[in-house]
């Protein structure tokens, strides 16, 4: 029966969702450091993250991040956001790990637990057996791993529009380069 108005009821929702986001973090670190993972986070987390198996470590650059994806078996993505398809699993995708992800509506629609990725929630065990599946089950952690790889082609992962830019790239200037020269690759970083 209180009555509240809209700035008082959106600070009010603000409150109740960073406590939600607060304990979810919490659960997934304390989880977490009970194996041999990397853990990057920003300093808030060292005190969730510490004291078990896992490494953890804070300010890691994107481009490390991309690099060290490549060679990881399992990339863990979480996000505030639930209604979109996170990067950091389109990244996980690219890179050929297995992607553990949260079970909501979104992942659940492009992604299948135990077939191209692992879903997890937060009321049951489910990601305690994520991690120690890929930690202790190489190979058949890679074999779903390059199931889940195989959707990079398929939307929502693959970049929309992604043929619009190659056939600009594939256009020569009005007064440019020869057409075949056009088509030969380059690299901007």
């Amino acid at each position: 029966g209180l009555a509240v108005n809209n700035s008082l009821f959106n600070d009010a929702f603000q409150i109740v969702e960073d406590v939600v986001q607060i304990r979810r973090r919490r659960r997934i670190f304390e989880i977490a450091r009970a194996f041999p993972v990397l853990i990057q986070s920003d300093e808030s987390a060292a005190p969730f993250a510490s004291g078990g198996k896992a490494r953890f470590e804070t300010n890691v650059s994107m481009r490390t991040t991309f690099a060290r994806m490549k060679s990881a078996r399992a990339v863990l993505s979480v996000s505030r956001v639930n209604d979109e398809l996170h990067n950091r699993i389109q990244n996980g995708v690219n890179a050929g790990c297995v992607n553990i992800v949260e079970d909501n509506t979104v992942n659940r629609s492009v992604l299948t637990d135990g077939k191209n990725a692992l879903l997890f929630n937060y009321r049951d065990d489910a990601l305690r057996e994520h991690l120690e599946f890929v930690c202790s089950n190489p190979r058949r952690a890679y074999e779903l791993a390059q199931t889940g790889f195989m959707l990079r082609d398929e939307t929502p992962f693959r970049f929309g529009g992604f043929h619009n830019i190659l056939e600009l790239a594939q256009t020569p200037r009005p007064g440019g380069r020869h057409p075949e020269l056009a088509r030969q690759p380059s690299l901007a970083l």
